[in-house]
């Protein structure tokens, strides 16, 4: 099942999320000299943690982190190949997971 990541266009957010039953702690920051927005994974119950991370389109973009948490991936609703930037993150631009069904 596919869920929205409850992201916003500030240039700096913090906010807590829930994946693969666990709790998730996520910082999202824009980088300007990379001119894209960066996400900071961190999973207190494991405790791992995943600094940094480029959101772009089409990666899952914790694919080998081994997390625990499912995938994510950076998703621009028109369907561009596109990279996160100022104008369309948390407008257009959705980071999306998916999880498995909690019904299988």
């Amino acid at each position: 099942m596919r869920f929205k990541i409850p992201i916003t266009n500030d240039a700096y957010s913090e906010f807590s999320t829930t994946m693969n039953n666990l709790e998730v702690q996520m910082k999202t920051r824009y980088n300007s000299e990379m001119g894209i927005f960066l996400v900071d994974i961190v999973v207190p119950s494991i405790p791992k943690s995943v600094l940094g991370i480029p959101v772009t389109t089409g990666l899952d973009l914790i694919s080998g982190y081994n997390l625990g948490i499912g995938t994510l991936y950076g998703h621009e609703k028109a369907g561009e190949i596109t990279d996160s930037t100022r104008e369309n993150f948390g407008i257009s631009y959705l980071l999306l997971t998916e999880q498995p069904d909690a019904g299988v």
